[in-house]
């Protein structure tokens, strides 16, 4: 990846946002959800959260944000590393596209979680806090399919599913997929894999199983 100054980085982040939303100023998430808290009405294909990566935003996290991000974003959103954005100070930092929305302060998951459930028009903390839940399972069964402890994975990506988190959901259905075919359970295997495409028909991971 390529890190760019903030000049040049703004440079090319307005090469990225049609017109209509560069006539408009920088908008900033703050803290408080009621400010951000309508849904923002784009095609799917659009949208796009760069987390910046650069040492300063870096050593506050960055890392993991985009990793939480990642792993929650449904799968027409598009979430990719960047260089920096300023506000250096108020890092982690962000920036949805193409509004050019920028969020800063974005360190602990539950915060993270937050700003994508209400930048998504979930706006409750109770989407946030069960796609978080959601995510911890699903990481606990990877932890367990790293042991070999299939059943026990199984199990834990089945409680993450009964969630119905709004975010990675298709990963959860794709990863209990290949621990089904793992055990044996071709049909259920077959059933996750319809149903992770059915969520995210263009996902490469999804796509990956029916090749």
């Amino acid at each position: 990846m390529v890190v760019m100054s903030a000049f040049y980085y703004q440079s090319f982040l307005n090469s990225r946002i049609p017109q209509t939303i560069k006539r408009k100023k920088k908008q900033h998430l703050s803290n408080s959800s009621s400010s951000y808290s309508s849904p923002i009405k784009l095609e799917l294909s659009e949208l796009e959260i760069r987390v910046c990566v650069n040492k300063t935003c870096r050593k506050q996290g960055s890392r993991e944000t985009l990793e939480i991000l990642s792993s929650l974003a449904p799968p027409h959103v598009s979430v990719i590393s960047c260089g920096c954005l300023g506000k250096c100070g108020s890092g982690p930092n962000l920036v949805f596209l193409p509004q050019a929305v920028f969020v800063n302060h974005c360190a602990t998951p539950a915060r993270t979680a937050q700003v994508l459930a209400t930048y998504m028009g979930r706006g409750n903390t109770d989407d946030a806090s069960k796609n978080l839940a959601a995510l911890a399972l699903r990481k606990r069964a990877e932890e367990e399919l790293e042991k070999g402890n299939l059943s026990e994975a199984e199990v834990l990506l089945s409680q993450a599913i009964d969630l119905k988190p709004s975010g990675g959901l298709h990963i959860i259905y794709t990863t209990r997929s290949s621990t089904r075919l793992a055990i044996g359970n071709n049909l259920g295997a077959l059933e996750d894999a319809k149903e992770a495409l059915a969520l995210a028909p263009h996902h490469p991971q999804v796509r990956f199983m029916f090749h």
